[in-house]
């Protein structure tokens, strides 16, 4: 006999900010404690359809078990319970961490280069402003983006997503780097002066909140609408039990 898969309880946990892997094993336990309720029920003489339905009364209504585990805060997610630390404190290494781990990266690639004689000067050069370019322009968006999604996913107020966006942003308008034939290197530095500030914001800092804003909303929908299919899916094998 199939067993209820619990798909509205588990979304319901998940908007209420439980954590996925905590979701995950609240599912399983309810699974097993359903298991053994049913074998109860079937010894006691039920069978089939009867049987399940006796061990999910037995059970509990969903929206009562969900209302259980939400009150527990230790199975709340990082994020949730601590949104601060995780958008507005965790963005501020986030992103110099990245950059550096690319600079390293990019420094380790053209000594590897230059001592094996795999590319020529030109050759590099295209590489090295390759990565400049993905370095300034595609890594802000990416993490912020990623961040913002993450927000989403764990039903945390939208005011934090935006916020890791906006400092995520900033920190990729205000970092430099230069890639010259015989010279890498890169910096942090933003002037207050209108002339320097204003061109800044709106051609580095407003592009990128722009499109990690787009792109962590597609993110989002592409995400839930796959899980709508699951919830289809296992709300058909609900209904057979």
């Amino acid at each position: 006999m199939p067993e209820p898969q619990f798909a509205l309880l588990r979304r319901r946990l998940l908007d209420g900010g439980i954590a996925p892997r905590r979701a995950r094993r609240l599912m399983h336990e309810l699974r097993a404690h359903f298991a053994d309720l049913l074998a109860g029920q079937l010894q006691a003489g039920l069978a089939g359809p009867a049987a399940a339905q006796a061990a999910l009364q037995r059970l509990g209504d969903q929206e009562a078990l969900a209302r259980q585990m939400l009150a527990r805060p230790e199975l709340l997610s990082w994020s949730r319970r601590w949104p601060w630390a995780i958008y507005a404190l965790a963005p501020l290494p986030l992103f110099p961490a990245m950059f550096s781990l690319l600079l390293a990266t990019t420094v380790g690639i053209g000594w590897v280069t230059q001592k094996l004689q795999l590319a020529s000067p030109a050759d590099f050069l295209s590489l090295m402003r390759a990565i400049r370019l993905f370095a300034l322009y595609v890594l802000p968006v990416m993490l912020a983006a990623a961040m913002a999604t993450l927000a989403g996913r764990r039903s945390v107020a939208p005011g934090w997503g935006l916020l890791s966006i906006a400092l995520l942003a900033l920190w990729g308008a205000t970092t430099n780097m230069t890639v010259l034939p015989h010279l890498i290197g890169a910096g942090v530095g933003m002037s207050l002066h209108p002339r320097v500030l204003a061109p800044l914001l709106l051609y580095r800092w407003l592009p990128t909140v722009v499109a990690a804003t787009a792109v962590s909303t597609i993110s989002l929908r592409l995400l839930r609408a796959r899980e709508h299919d699951s919830q289809v899916t296992e709300n058909g094998t609900d209904a057979t039990c």
